[in-house]
């Protein structure tokens, strides 16, 4: 479950870079950029959740590499 969050958020991270981009280039080109800019929220969204799941499930690969987990606890 662990590498859904980890490799999750990479691939988001790509995502997100490419629409960055793309959102630059439709305003150079003075297009609407409306559903570019929602789509980077959601992605947005989902590379906090990933984070904050990181941070938050209790597996044995989280104590064992010595981070504590200081959301909700």
């Amino acid at each position: 479950m662990i590498g859904i969050y980890i490799y999750g958020s990479i691939i988001a991270a790509i995502l997100l870079y490419v629409n960055s981009v793309t959102i630059l280039v439709k305003v150079k080109n003075g297009e609407h950029t409306v559903l570019h800019t929602i789509i980077g929220s959601i992605i947005s969204g989902f590379i906090m959740y990933c984070f904050i799941m990181f941070f938050h499930t209790d597996t044995p690969t989280i104590k064992h590499m010595g981070f504590p987990s200081p959301i909700f606890e």
